[in-house]
């Protein structure tokens, strides 16, 4: 159970360093596709 607790705890710290971080340097030219939402059709497979 310890083990568990850790793991999460080290995700969580994880986490909010990488988001931290990335927010520092993001300009507007850095990220062109954020805010955009990009769809992918993966096709329908076999013989279609």
């Amino acid at each position: 159970m310890l083990r568990y607790k850790l793991g999460t705890l080290l995700l969580l710290v994880f986490g909010i360093c990488s988001f931290y971080f990335v927010s520092i340097g993001a300009e507007e030219n850095e990220f062109p596709l954020l805010g955009k939402v990009i769809y992918i059709d993966p096709g329908h497979g076999g013989i279609d």
